[in-house]
């Protein structure tokens, strides 16, 4: 019996082998090292353990201080995620993925969404028993 708490299949595929997502992650670096940033995918400019920010507290509250390398950095990400459309062609293509997901499971995810909603109901009621208690 499969997992009660687990999407069917998983849940929709991550499209990073399809070529879109690949050919506008290589756009995404060809643009960083134009601006002097060596990575691979946007991912890897966020695992740079140099530019992790500092971060401070006092009374409760939390500062965090960037670097200007850290701002330099995310100022080139941006740019170069605009200039190649990254994030609208990432959404396009995890948008076709999950549609066809969601046409091809339709039956098995009304099953999921009714035992969610069973399993809602059961703690509903444990919860109004104690509440009687």
């Amino acid at each position: 019996m499969p997992d009660p708490k687990a999407l069917p299949d998983h849940g929709p595929q991550i499209p990073t082998d399809d070529p879109r997502i690949l050919k506008v992650t290589a756009a995404w670096s060809a643009c960083m090292k134009s601006k002097g940033f060596t990575y691979s995918n946007p991912q890897d400019a966020l695992d740079n353990p140099q530019l992790i920010p500092k971060t401070s507290e006092r009374n409760g509250v939390i500062s965090v201080q960037h670097s200007a390398d850290e701002l330099k950095q995310a100022s080139a990400d941006v740019a170069c995620k605009l200039s190649t459309n990254m994030v609208g062609i990432s959404l396009a293509v995890q948008s076709a993925y999950d549609t066809r997901y969601v046409e091809g499971h339709t039956q098995a995810l009304r099953e999921y969404s009714q035992r969610i909603e069973s399993r809602v109901r059961e703690a509903a009621r444990i919860s109004n028993e104690e509440a009687k208690d």
